[in-house]
Parts: C-alpha cells; sequence; structure tokens
C-alpha cells in the first residue's frame, strides 16, 4: 500500500514539473518572438512590408509611407464636369488600429504556440470626412456613397491619386452585348466604303433597320459578295439580342467564313434586302474595324435585362445524286468523273434567352435553312451489248445523259426558291433543268428564308 502512494506521488511530481516547464518554456518563447519579430515575413498593411517588425517599428514605418504618398501630389476626384481635389485633412488614417488589427490576425491561442503565424495582408484603416462642402463640388450626378467608399478602398493601399467618381448614371453606360471577328476573304477589295457606312451607325429603339437603305444604297460602288459578308457578319451578332427579323434571306450556299444557317444575304438587283425591327428598350450601335484582313464588329448598347446567345439544331445531311454522262468515243469501261457529288444540309437555327440569374427562359425558332446539294457528274463509255448477229450495240447510242436517285430514293432537285410571307405559309418553286430532273413533296425543302 505504502508502495502504491510512492508512486502516485512521484507520477503528481512528474507532472507537476511538465507543466511548470511547459509553462515557463511558452511565456519565454512568446517574450522571444514579440522581442524579435511580431509580424511574420511577407506580411503587410496597406500594401507596405512588415514582415519582421514589431509594432512600434510598423507603425513607424506606416506614418513615413503616408507621408510620402501625400507628398506626391492632391489626391483627385474626376467627375463629368470637373476635377475635385479631396483637402488631406479630410483624409484620416488609423495607423495605430491597422496595426493592432495585424496583431489581432496573427495571434494564436496557446495550443497552438508550435504553429507558425501565417503572413498576412491588411489595408490600412482610412476613413474620408464628407462635408457639406465637398458634397457641393462633387455635385448631384455623383453617386457619394459608392465614390467615397472608391476613395477609401483606394488610399488604403496608398495608391494612385486620381479616381472617377462613380455617377448615378453608372448603369446606363453602354457596354459591348455582341462581338465577332472573321477573316475577310482575299478577293474582297472593297469593304472600305461599307464599314465606313456602317461603323457608328445606331438602331434606336421601336424603330426598323434596312440594310439596302441604310448602309448599299449609300456607297458608290456595291458588291454584293462582300455585302453578304458583312451582312452575315451583321446577322450573326444580331441573333445575340432582342430584335425582330424583319426580312433575311439566306445565299443558298454554305460561306467560307460561316457556318450553316449562320449567313444572310443583301440584293439590289433581286430586291432581297435585310431589315431587323428593334423592340427596345435600349438603342443598338454597330462598331466595325478592319485591321489587316480582320474584321471585329461589335454591338454596343445599355446593360439588358436578359442575354440571348444561338444554336445550331437538327443537323441534316441530304445525300446527292449522279448524272451518269455517256460518250460513244469512249473506250469501253472508261469512268471519268467531271463533277464529284456533294451532300447538301438542312439544319435550324433558335434563339435562347437567359436571364440575368443564367436560367433559361425561352427558346425561339428563328429560321430553318436547306443548302441544295452538288450532283455528281460521271463521264461513261456506253455498254456494249451483243445482238446475235455479229454485231454490238451501244447503250445510250451516240452521247446520253442519265440520272440516278440518292441513296434514299429521291432526286433532289437542282434550283429551290423558298419564301415564308408570314410564319407558317411557305411556298416552293422549283425550275427544272432537264427533262430528267424531278421534283419532290418532303417536307426537307420547305425551308423559309424569308421572314415578314
Amino acid at each position: 500500500m505504502a508502495m502504491v502512494k510512492r508512486k502516485k506521488g512521484l507520477y503528481v511530481l512528474l507532472i507537476c514539473i511538465f507543466i511548470f516547464s511547459f509553462g515557463f518554456y511558452e511565456i519565454s518563447f512568446s517574450n522571444s518572438v514579440k522581442a524579435a519579430t511580431t509580424f511574420p515575413k511577407g506580411s503587410s498593411i496597406g500594401g507596405i512590408e512588415v514582415g519582421e517588425k514589431t509594432e512600434d517599428e510598423a507603425v513607424s514605418l506606416l506614418l513615413s509611407a503616408i507621408e510620402r504618398w501625400k507628398n506626391e501630389g492632391d489626391f483627385i476626384v474626376q467627375t463629368a464636369d470637373d476635377s475635385v481635389v479631396i483637402p488631406y485633412k479630410h483624409i484620416q488614417f488609423d495607423v495605430k488600429a491597422s496595426v493592432k488589427e495585424m496583431t489581432n490576425q496573427i495571434d494564436k491561442p496557446w495550443y497552438a504556440f508550435f504553429t507558425k503565424s501565417e503572413p498576412q495582408q491588411l489595408p490600412l484603416t482610412v476613413r474620408v470626412d464628407v462635408t457639406d462642402e465637398l458634397l457641393d463640388k462633387l455635385g448631384k450626378s455623383i453617386d457619394v456613397k459608392k465614390t467615397v467608399q472608391l476613395m477609401e478602398d483606394t488610399i488604403s493601399y496608398l495608391g494612385q491619386h486620381k479616381i472617377t467618381a462613380v455617377s448615378t448614371n453608372q448603369n446606363n453606360a453602354e457596354v459591348t452585348i455582341a462581338e465577332n471577328s472573321w477573316e475577310i476573304p482575299s478577293d474582297y477589295l472593297f469593304m472600305d466604303e461599307l464599314l465606313e457606312e456602317l461603323n457608328e451607325i445606331s438602331i434606336p429603339a421601336n424603330t426598323s433597320f434596312s440594310y439596302l437603305e441604310s448602309i448599299a444604297d449609300k456607297v458608290s460602288y456595291y458588291s454584293e459578295a462582300e455585302g453578304n459578308f458583312v451582312v452575315s457578319m451583321l446577322y450573326a451578332l444580331l441573333l445575340q439580342t432582342n430584335v425582330e427579323f424583319v426580312e433575311r434571306h439566306s445565299q443558298g450556299i454554305i460561306p467560307s467564313y460561316s457556318e450553316p444557317g449562320i449567313e444572310a444575304k443583301a440584293s439590289k438587283n433581286e430586291d432581297k434586302d435585310f431589315i431587323i425591327y428593334n423592340p427596345g428598350p435600349n438603342e443598338i450601335r454597330v462598331t466595325a474595324e478592319q485591321t489587316g484582313n480582320v474584321l471585329k464588329m461589335a454591338l454596343q448598347s445599355k446593360k439588358p435585362e436578359n442575354t440571348y446567345r444561338y444554336s445550331i439544331e437538327n443537323r441534316l445531311d441530304v445525300d446527292y445524286r449522279t448524272i451518269n454522262r455517256y460518250d460513244k468515243n469512249l473506250q469501253p469501261g472508261h469512268r471519268q468523273v467531271l463533277q464529284p457529288g456533294k451532300k447538301g444540309k438542312r439544319v435550324e437555327v433558335y434563339r435562347i434567352t437567359v436571364s440575368s440569374t443564367g436560367e433559361k427562359i425561352d427558346k425561339e425558332l428563328i429560321s430553318k435553312d436547306f443548302y441544295l446539294p452538288t450532283p455528281a457528274v460521271l463521264l461513261l463509255a456506253p455498254a456494249v451489248e451483243d445482238t446475235g448477229d455479229g454485231t454490238d450495240t451501244g447503250e445510250n447510242a451516240g452521247t446520253g445523259e442519265t440520272s440516278t436517285t440518292t441513296e434514299d430514293g429521291t432526286v433532289p432537285t437542282d434550283q429551290t426558291t423558298n419564301t415564308t410571307t408570314s410564319p407558317g405559309n411557305t411556298t416552293n418553286t422549283t425550275g427544272r433543268n432537264d427533262a430528267n430532273q424531278a421534283t419532290t413533296d418532303d417536307s426537307i425543302y420547305e425551308q423559309p428564308n424569308v421572314v415578314k
């Protein structure tokens, strides 16, 4: 029993010694740390490095930095009409509070004294006193609260000495709502005059815009190919707005500079225009700038409530037909490709409306476009038939031409004009090139190119 008591007493003594040593070490360590480097290396206040500095050294360092910053010049707030100088007597620095906040940030609980303090980056504590005199100088069109906050944020890091005041109409400032850059084909030589008319043109709210009247009719020489390039690019941008497309024609081919469905045509000779209506509420301004062989075009307007984007969907390839031409002068079995075939394409273009929260709230069908396939043309020698009397006859004697259908059994037309005078009413006019050409009632050919 006595032995057990002696062991317990020994354990208690050892624990007391450990606690005493631990406490003494902590106090000594803390004092030595505070005496040597209060703040960890890499710490800063107001952008001024205070790492490995004591509190007093940091205060002295910051006061010197503030004086140097003031001596660099006046602090100025630029308004729309004037430049307002803010006297330094109205700018109050609380350096001691800034240093105290740094100390609080790096302080550790007693159980974490072995861990290393992480460096901190804090702003200076600054207050700008707003007087009646200052309010009068800033004017009524300035958002004082936001402007003062901007001043304090800038000064708290001893930043630049000049800021621009925040206007109460800041939310009405123009922003870029759509932009794109396309490479201009090398043989387009008359773009300058077109772009001069297009650049900075405005489409006011609740008004219509005609490409032929506003742009094409005002240039001395109008190249339809170059006009189609410009109007296609404009169409691609306007698909990203809420405008209504009153009249838009397809080129009928997929141009090298764009993609299926994202192209348009404007022709003086054919009286085909590109017309849109801006329902508002904001005006839209077009900017166009050519750099080398690249055209950058953008739309400027007040920030809209919703955003818009387009989507190309339901892409469908359409097989081409093969036309066989025969020449009796060719050697039997001869076969030559005069024209390679190319598949046609059908696409649908939708405009998607997205709310400010990122939610898709609407999907609108803008157009259905059909691009005719290009038939393959083959030159063949007529097949030789045995008549049984020692003579041979050739199929399609002389020079003839036949056509074969596509894989799906249809024979696409070579010329199809699609016009929609109102949504849902489509007229399909088909031209024949030869006696072997046939028409089809397949709905794939009912593609509205003009919406009125």
